[in-house]
């Protein structure tokens, strides 16, 4: 009998959290690509109304906005700069490049969460939106994650 109780409370102790990390990136693996992603009337959608996971510089609501990126310049070589720039990025994966738009999708590092990050190319500035695909909040990261590609561009391109 004891023998019985000890394979449950290590299947329980073990089981249980392999099962919900393996679980929840199979459900990631699998979240399509959302239907407000890529260029509407030549902008970035907006965020949606109310939801806390999502930035972007095209948006107007408070909680969304956040200021675009800015270059002097050729926009075709800020646009390869900032290409060279995210394909460093860690758990990052272009899915769309053209002249004017990239979309790319980050992944979190423990469950694997997909979020679409996407640049749009202008004179001397680059829309950026991110957003999560799962959930309803994500504390933050998505406007994390541009502050640090704002960083990492400002260091690398002197804007």
């Amino acid at each position: 009998m004891q023998r019985k109780w000890f394979y449950i409370i290590l299947g329980g102790g073990v089981g249980l959290p392999l099962l919900l990390l393996f679980g929840t990136r199979l459900a990631s693996a699998m979240a399509p690509v959302p239907d407000d992603v890529g260029l509407r009337d030549g902008q970035l959608a907006p965020c949606p109304e109310l939801a806390i996971n999502c930035v972007g510089s095209q948006s107007d609501t408070e909680y969304a906005a956040i200021a675009p990126l800015t270059f002097t310049g050729d926009p075709a070589a800020a646009r390869e700069q900032l290409q060279s720039l995210m394909a460093a990025w860690p758990r990052t994966t272009l899915l769309t490049a053209d002249d004017t738009y990239l979309h790319y999708v980050v992944r979190s590092r423990v469950f694997a969460f997909p979020d679409d990050l996407e640049f749009q190319m202008g004179a001397g500035v680059i829309h950026v939106r991110s957003a999560a695909r799962i959930g309803v909040g994500d504390l933050g990261a998505n406007r994390a994650r541009i502050e640090d590609i704002r960083a990492a561009w400002a260091q690398e391109t002197g804007e």
